[in-house]
């Protein structure tokens, strides 16, 4: 595998992670908004 390819590759990998964590932490603020009204 050429550098490029590598690079390319992460850079995926980075903008899939990016994106579901940005997701996940959407989910739990609503999850922590709910839990606190709950009490």
């Amino acid at each position: 595998m050429s550098r490029q390819v590598v690079r390319c590759f992460l850079n995926e990998v980075n903008q899939v992670y990016h994106s579901a964590y940005q997701h996940t932490r959407k989910c739990s603020i609503i999850f922590d908004a709910n839990l606190l009204k709950a009490y």
